[in-house]
């Protein structure tokens, strides 16, 4: 499959520590974007601890079948979760911690995703953008204009909450030219998805959309973290004109995880 990706990741202006994370098995089409929540550090360690446990048995296991594959997920997200729920148990400094998780695998003709709290999981096709993940919060999204404050409730469901995990699994037939954006609330609490739509639509290299969404909820407060992860399937003669465009991957105040480059985390 011939497909371009890039990865960005920014502090935010309000925030001292990233706890956001993503990370990708390039040979497997798997890609990954949490969230992280939690005490000091805590937020980051359930992060690098989910996206560290997928990528690795992504690496491990896939390529699978349609049905394996939403089975592989399932499961791996139910491992990743008693993971991070031990150690939550074993150390007072992480007592309490979790992550938001949303990944997908691309196969010759469908995304197969796995999702659970309040990253998000967006298809943009034909100058329409659809939100393929729903949000497991209770929470309004939306900006006050006069305070510029988000009105946020807490997650119904995360990584390691609870001793169980219970995502969604979902399948979507993919298209040529279909672009996937998999992002953190640090994003979507700021920028509505009509606006998000707009900004998809600017005719612009897939690494300049990328920045123009980060600098986007920059101007509206950037209170959070925001992270996201973009991948456009191409058509086969593009192959050579993206070349070097692969495994792009911004940096700003924050990490990314792939098997070869592990990160150093407490726990």
């Amino acid at each position: 499959m011939n497909r371009v990706f890039f990865g960005f990741t920014h502090l935010g202006l309000h925030r001292e520590n990233n706890e956001d994370l993503f990370g990708h098995v390039e040979d497997k089409q798997f890609f990954a974007l949490a969230d992280g929540m939690g005490g000091h550090l805590a937020g980051e360690v359930a992060a690098f601890h989910a996206i560290r446990s997928l990528c690795t048995k992504a690496k491990a296991e896939l390529p699978l079948s349609l049905e394996k594959t939403c089975l592989f997920l399932r499961q791996s997200l139910a491992e990743a979760n008693r993971e991070i729920f031990n150690l939550s148990a074993a150390k007072e400094e992480f007592k309490g911690m979790g992550t938001t998780l949303s990944c997908f695998v691309l196969q010759s003709q469908y995304l197969i995703y796995g999702h659970i709290g309040d990253s998000r999981l967006y298809r943009y096709r034909n100058e329409k953008l659809a939100r393929l993940t729903q949000d497991h919060s209770l929470r309004q999204s939306k900006i006050q204009p006069s305070l510029q404050q988000k009105v946020k409730y807490s997650l119904t469901k995360a990584l390691g909450s609870h001793h169980l995990a219970l995502p969604d699994i979902g399948v979507s037939p993919l298209h040529i030219g279909d672009l996937y954006m998999l992002c953190s609330d640090g994003l979507s609490d700021y920028i509505n998805d009509a606006v998000l739509q707009d900004l998809l639509k600017a005719p612009l290299p897939l690494k300049e959309k990328g920045e123009m969404l980060i600098q986007a909820a920059l101007e509206k407060g950037g209170r959070d973290n925001i992270s996201l992860l973009l991948v456009q399937i191409l058509p086969f003669h593009e192959k050579d004109l993206f070349r070097q465009q692969r495994n792009h991957l911004r940096l700003s105040g924050g990490r990314n995880y792939y098997p070869g480059r592990d990160s150093s985390f407490p726990g």
